[in-house]
């Protein structure tokens, strides 16, 4: 009877699943890219063919700067609560005697 597991080795399993998380989460919004179908600019709409007779102007619609802070400490909480949840377990494993 084996006194240490043999497979499979947790910190690169861990390692692992952390990479094939973030990969995913990249190719999906890589995907919804491709396949978005709207419009963004006048351009885009001349570049197909289609007669422009004018534009919708969006300077009134500028996003607070507050509200931009918001979203990018938020989004820097999110990534920063990952990697601690993923340092926690690694140091987890490496402190039980074995596992790793």
């Amino acid at each position: 009877m084996p006194q240490i597991p043999v497979a499979p080795k947790r910190a690169v399993l861990l390692s692992a699943v952390l990479m094939a998380g973030i990969g995913g989460g990249l190719g999906l919004a890589i995907l919804m890219l491709q396949f978005d179908r709207s419009f963004h600019s006048i351009e885009d709409l001349r570049d197909i063919g289609l007669p422009v007779v004018g534009g919708i102007s969006m300077l009134g619609i500028t996003v607070p700067m507050r509200r931009r802070v918001f979203s990018a400490a938020s989004f820097a909480m999110a990534v920063l609560l990952l990697w601690a949840v993923y340092g926690g377990l690694i140091y987890r494993l490496l402190q039980t005697p074995g596992a790793a």
